[in-house]
């Protein structure tokens, strides 16, 4: 008889069946059914039949009952063997394709396994997207544990965990990533804009500083927004997340003190709260708070104006941009992140000025195919696509860093201070993206805002809903000038007159404007210098002078509200061959302006670089809205009003005194010679 000594203890021993049939191996036991534990050479207690018609009752070993293959351990394989597509799959995300699977489980974990028709957890993770991860069965060998670990390595599946109720749309998969992008420094400064209620706030001032603070238990964040009680609302929501026992379980060093409890050392209350010996922490502060003494490691501004109206204040919007660079800025260090989350409003917001005098590339086109198609990794690349440090001609930063790759490594301070802004339409008006890629005319969260509901809000106002669903904030039916000033390359070859127009600055942010421009026999109005300049009449008297002298002009008036006829005397001593007038400007400003805007579109000529010659003066035109009061400033589109009503109304009633002018040489001559 052979050694009985290696036979497996849970290895149950066959039955004789009753009606004297012929002895079988026993069946494997379903992967699922708890095994038995037998003790060691067990021998079988019912009968063994001599023929098929009697079958006395004989004790037999185990080993004369069962052939050799029986006994050699046929249970391991069975815990890998296939299993029906009924039977649901327990197994914890595994290995890369082709990798060999070896069972880390037990047979004591073998055997708490749940039965076959047991329904399967709403939290499944799915193979596919652990093996992306690189999530190993062997270091998560259950599903829970799996799950953990997938939240751990990317924040959109932290989100799914954390909050399983959220509605997430395919947009909030490709938001959470690039998000997850920038918690892991991919991504240093970064702006997101999309419409309203769609969800923008609930990941960026709720869910990613508390995955942030897990992430790294040291980092100090503050969350801005507008007033402080909503900064504090989202701060509470942060605290009340790291409390729950299934962040723990997932970050288990980033820890705060309990409600109730005092702890020394440790801050928490409305506006403030640290991490338990780690030094990390978020303070939620409103628009134009104080962070003195507080270094900032990431800075999160979520939505900085209320409304319309405080958008449309210019009184506010500098305010903002004064806070942002005299306070906020100073808090920050080498390796500080920002990240702004806002709908617009108003094309002179903070990311209207950060667009202007910043690097932005926009997360689409060329940039967008470098992202992975299943992570959407933002990774930098180690050689960026900037051939030099600074643009080629008609080629802006932004552009020239998404050109074609170079063999020569970029400067960083170029690299690490670029703005990557991801963009969110209501309805989709471009080519598709590989981050959006909804066909023109689809909404962006049709569930909730559907196509019918959006187009009924853009028929109620066009101007505000291309502003705030669209993120485009200088809709042309919105602007009073626009980009629709003609151009020219040369003067006419004839010229009639030489002339200035200047309106001295009237008090705080106003410009003192003077424009020169030359009068041709076609009957149009030339642009040929200007001078737009907030300094003191001290300093722009002699910068006016010179501009009158430069461009040969032969005849300037200026308005003598609010100490221009003491300007228009000290011009006058400057420039004594300019015949210098001064006149009193009665009419309403605002009515001037909007009566003769499309006569200044239709006579008036800009030279083609004026772009870049008269930056301000340029820009200040061609954002200008029809909204009054909604502007900053009033200065530039009244001299240009104002150049029209001479050339092409003449004096009216206006008093003109001559300052200063040259006697008329012997031989008269035309002005054209």
């Amino acid at each position: 008889m052979k050694n009985n000594s290696n036979i497996p203890t849970n290895i149950p021993t066959p039955e004789l069946p009753k009606n004297g049939s012929s002895i079988r191996p026993a069946a494997p036991e379903p992967r699922n059914k708890t095994l038995k534990s037998e003790p060691k050479n067990r021998r079988e207690t019912d009968p063994k039949p001599e023929s098929p018609s009697k079958a006395p009752s004989v004790k037999t070993p185990v080993s004369q009952t069962l052939p050799e293959n029986a006994i050699s351990e046929p249970k391991a394989p069975a815990l890998h063997a296939p299993i029906p597509e009924t039977t649901p799959t327990t197994r914890c995300p595994d290995e890369s394709p082709g990798l060999p699977q070896t069972d880390p489980l037990s047979e004591t974990a073998a055997a708490k396994a749940p039965p076959r028709n047991r329904k399967p957890a709403q939290n499944t993770i799915r193979t596919r997207e652990a093996e992306l991860c690189g999530i190993s069965r062997k270091a998560c060998p259950s599903r829970t544990q799996a799950a953990r670990e997938l939240a751990r390595r990317e924040m959109f599946y932290f989100v799914r965990m954390m909050q399983p109720s959220l509605i997430l749309e395919n947009f909030h998969r490709t938001y959470y990533r690039v998000l997850d992008a920038f918690a892991r420094g991919q991504i240093r400064h970064l702006v997101v804009t999309m419409p309203p209620q769609h969800g923008k706030s609930t990941g960026s001032s709720w869910l990613l500083p508390a995955y942030l603070l897990g992430l790294n238990p040291s980092l100090r964040i503050v969350l801005a927004s507008y007033n402080l009680s909503l900064a504090g609302r989202f701060n509470r929501k942060i605290q009340q997340l790291i409390d729950t026992p299934l962040y723990e379980r997932i970050f288990p060093a980033t820890t705060i003190r309990s409600v109730g409890k005092t702890t020394q050392g440790t801050v928490r209350n409305r506006e403030e709260f640290e991490v338990k010996d780690q030094g990390g922490g978020v303070l939620a502060v409103g628009r134009e708070g104080a962070l003195t003494g507080n270094a900032v490691d990431v800075l999160i501004l979520d939505d900085l104006y209320k409304d319309a109206l405080e958008a449309n204040s210019p009184l506010v919007r500098e305010n903002v941009w004064d806070w942002y660079n005299s306070v906020v800025k100073t808090r920050l260090h080498n390796h500080s992140q920002e990240l702004i989350v806002s709908t617009r409003w108003h094309e002179d917001d903070l990311i209207g000025r950060l667009e202007r005098s910043q690097v932005f590339v926009p997360l689409e086109g060329k940039y967008a195919e470098r992202l992975s198609d299943s992570i959407c990794s933002l990774s930098i690349p180690e050689r960026e696509t900037q051939k030099n440090a600074y643009p080629q001609s008609g080629q802006s930063l932004a552009e020239q860093s998404l050109s074609e790759p170079s063999d020569l490594e970029p400067p960083r301070d170029i690299i690490d201070e670029r703005w990557f802004h991801l963009h969110f339409e209501a309805v989709k008006t471009g080519t598709p993206t590989r981050l959006d890629p909804r066909q023109p005319g689809e909404a962006l969260w049709p569930q909730r805002h559907s196509i019918v509901l959006l187009e009924q809000k853009r028929r109620l106002d066009p101007l505000w809903f291309e502003t705030l669903y669209q993120g485009k904030p200088s809709p042309a039916e919105g602007l009073l000038y626009g980009r629709q000033f003609e151009l020219y390359d040369r003067l006419p070859d004839e010229i009639l007159k030489k002339a200035n127009y200047t309106d001295t600055a009237d008090m705080g942010s106003d410009y003192l404007c003077s424009v020169c421009y030359v009068v041709g026999a076609d009957g149009l109005i030339y642009v040929t210098g200007v001078v737009y300049t907030g300094d003191p009449m001290e300093v722009s008297e002699p910068q006016v002078a010179a501009l009158l002298t430069d461009n040969d002009t032969r005849v300037a008036r200026i308005e003598s509200n609010n100490g221009g006829r003491g300007f228009a005397r000290a011009v006058a001593k400057l420039t004594p061959r300019v015949r210098v007038e001064w006149f009193h400007q009665a009419r309403n400003k605002e009515a001037r302006i909007l009566s003769n805007s499309a006569t200044v579109l239709r006579m008036l000529r800009m030279p083609q670089d004026w772009a870049l010659r008269w930056r301000t003066f340029h820009d200040d035109l061609v954002t200008y809205r029809r909204l009054y009061r909604a502007n900053v400033r009033h200065d530039a589109p009244d001299v240009l009003t104002g150049i029209i009503e001479t050339e092409t109304v003449g004096n009216g009633n206006k008093k003109i005194r001559a300052v200063g002018f040259v006697a008329p040489a012997p031989r008269k001559k035309r002005i054209s010679e």
